[in-house]
């Protein structure tokens, strides 16, 4: 489903009122319908107990009177709270305003005749009073336009907001967010117990730490056409149904051979389970065949740990010969779980680079590794010399950070900034060519370039996955995925790689969902979440529908949240 940024979604809010001549008053009303509906299917005891509706002077403001008017005349008892003079309400919402007075709808705002300090302390302490009597707020404070530091007066029924409301609901977004970055344009945004957002989800409701404020998060069709047009960034957040759709499926009579098949190169004598986790991802992922490269050193401790894996091991004399004999069986290499970074393995990952014509898929120390390859050879790469099909980097924050010091000390990296990790994941993916970026984290973004910036969003991950190994098993199951994706029969998608790389990023965060339902997010291990990959694959396919599609997710206003975080499994 797409997501856009607040200037691609001013457009499209512009083009809907110029060019369908659909006018604004009407979107408006839509909004306001949308949220009177949400009310409706899922608060509408509470709202008969009364309803605070608190409004800024902007658009915003004008959606939340529109929802008090329609409950007004369905006899909830509501109360308008206006954080403005009414001379500075904007067109729209000075017109909604007059509808309410002329309903003498209950309407408390900031006078003119009186100081504006004494008046905005008092408007304080009346909404503080009303909070006593009335269980359910709508925040339709500021919306999506806010690029900066909101006022104190603000800022202050924020805070009194979180601290005295009981039910929230935000309009569009919890005033105080940045929908672009997921930062904060208040001490603390409003925190909501559901968000209402209209017409396409927004790029900051999925970032750290915006999405602690979101509550369950619900986009509603207000009018505005879904168009899946390219942007730039063109970025999408991956729904289950499109998940269950384009599962890879397979005739009866293929064999192992006609199934994807994979090496993995990678161990040390300090990290023999990496290689294991990622093997057995990949078979219970459906991989036809897995084969295990190991150094000599530690062949016998990776031999003792398989069981369906073909294990061969290498050493400075042979390993060149060894490896060129896996490029014509295998269709993805897995390079660098657990593996120590010396000279052979180095060479081996140069030898892949140079000769190999496949999907090459680096994790762990590998990541370095290329990243030292990458930056001594980047001409090889931007003049058609490697031949490899795609290069699939998959770093944790802290591996993607430590690239662009070596690149130039003037980018800004973060290890727990959200924007700024996506930021660099694009950036990785526009500086290596033909790259596809899995940048680890909650929530995970599978970025590549093709013409525009492309961005997937993941949120099924979570704390089930902040555990040693994880990685390993999604390195695992992409390879699977990928392997596969060359010998499925649906494959009737732009690009069958990225579609591979989507599911399971998906689906990995979703068998880690329904591991921890069993061992909780205290004991869950990665063996538990390879454990579960079948039940989350059967999970998908028996709960989601191949006859919908985003148009009707959009017109019926489902809850994006029971897509995306699956936590009452």
């Amino acid at each position: 489903m797409k997501v856009l940024t607040r200037k691609q979604m001013q457009e499209r809010d512009k083009e809907t009122i110029e060019k369908l001549k659909i006018p604004s008053l009407v979107l408006m009303e839509n909004a306001g319908l949308a949220v009177v509906e949400v009310i409706h299917n899922n608060y509408i005891d509470i709202a008969r107990k009364g309803v605070i509706i608190v409004c800024g002077s902007g658009n915003n403001g004008g959606d939340g009177m529109v929802i008090a008017r329609h409950l007004f005349l369905r006899n909830i008892p509501v109360k308008v709270f206006i954080a403005s003079k009414i001379g500075k309400l904007k067109s729209d919402a000075l017109t909604q305003f007059n509808i309410l007075k002329n309903l003498k709808v209950p309407i408390i705002s900031i006078e003119d005749n009186q100081d504006e300090e004494v008046e905005e302390e008092n408007f304080i302490q009346r909404l503080v009073l009303e909070f006593g009597f009335s269980p359910l707020v709508i925040d339709s404070l500021v919306g999506i336009g806010i690029k900066s530091e909101i006022s104190k007066f603000y800022d202050r029924i924020i805070q009194v907001i979180n601290k005295f409301a009981n039910i929230v609901i935000s309009v569009d977004v919890p005033s105080g967010l940045d929908i672009d970055t997921g930062k904060f344009f208040a001490t603390e945004p409003v925190r909501a117990t559901t968000t209402v957002t209209f017409a396409y989800p927004k790029l900051g409701l999925f970032l750290y730490p915006a999405y602690l404020y979101v509550g369950k998060l619900i986009v509603a069709n207000i009018s505005i056409p879904y168009i899946n047009k390219k942007d730039d960034p063109d970025i999408h957040v991956i729904l289950p149904f499109e998940v269950a759709d384009s599962i890879q499926y397979f005739p009866p009579n293929y064999y192992k051979n006609k199934l994807g098949n994979i090496l993995i190169i990678g161990g040390s004598y300090k990290y023999t389970g990496a290689p294991i986790l990622a093997s057995r991802a990949a078979f219970k992922s459906n991989a036809g065949m897995v084969y295990l490269l190991v150094d000599k050193s530690i062949h016998s401790i990776i031999s003792s740990k398989s069981v369906e894996e073909i294990v061969e091991s290498y050493d400075k004399s042979n390993y060149e010969d060894l490896v060129s004999s896996y490029y014509s069986k295998v269709q993805v290499i897995l390079f660098g779980n657990g593996i120590e970074d010396n000279q052979v393995n180095y060479n081996i990952l140069k030898h892949i680079i140079s000769n190999f014509k496949g999907v090459l898929i680096i994790d762990g120390t590998g990541i370095q590794m290329f990243y030292d390859y990458f930056i001594n050879n980047k001409n090889e790469f931007r003049n058609g010399k490697v031949n490899l099909k795609r290069i699939i980097l998959t770093p944790h924050p802290g591996e993607l950070a430590s690239f662009f010091p070596r690149v130039s000390p003037k980018i800004k990296v973060s290890v727990s900034d959200d924007i700024v990790r996506l930021n660099n994941s694009m950036r990785l993916a526009n500086f290596i060519p033909n790259s596809v970026v899995v940048s680890k984290g909650n929530p995970s973004f599978i970025c590549y370039y093709n013409n525009v910036e492309n961005i997937y969003i993941n949120i099924t991950n979570g704390l089930a996955l902040a555990k040693a190994g994880s990685g390993d098993v999604l390195a695992g199951m992409i390879s699977a995925f990928v392997a596969n994706s060359f010998f499925t029969i649906n494959r009737n998608y732009e690009d069958i790689i990225i579609e591979s790389i989507k599911n399971s990023v998906f689906l990995h965060g979703l068998a880690a969902q329904i591991s921890r339902k069993s061992n909780t997010y205290l004991s869950n291990i990665p063996s538990n979440v390879i454990e579960n990959i079948p039940k989350a694959v059967e999970y998908i396919v028996q709960n989601y529908s191949k006859n919908i599609n985003v148009i009707n997710f959009q017109s019926f206003s489902k809850s994006i949240i029971e897509y995306l975080q699956i936590v009452d499994i």
